[in-house]
């Protein structure tokens, strides 16, 4: 399980990498959705991350939202949406003090 997460977190970084020239808001995207499945990674090894950590991550998956909402279509913004809710229902499931 951890393995795909790995491999989860390593694509959709590399994804980001190759899309930052070309659509900045959708690399944005990826990195964010990368950093979910590293966080979630860690948590699984049994290093969490602290809650603060959690909470800035689904802070910056909603304005990730926002933005696709905006530039992007609707799938990305429910995805972004989707990702906050669930970085926050990790801050207790997950994080440490």
């Amino acid at each position: 399980m951890a393995v795909f997460y790995g491999l989860i977190s390593g694509f959709f970084i590399v994804l980001g990498i190759f899309r930052l020239q070309e659509a900045p808001a959708a690399a944005i995207h990826n990195f964010l959705i990368g950093l979910y499945f590293f966080m979630t990674l860690y948590a699984l090894i049994g290093k969490p991350f602290p809650r603060r950590a959690h909470m800035a991550l689904a802070v910056g998956l909603l304005g990730d939202a926002g933005l696709q909402f905006y530039v992007q279509d609707v799938l990305s913004g429910v995805i972004s949406l989707l990702f906050a809710y669930f970085a926050y229902i990790d801050r207790n499931r997950f994080a440490s003090s």
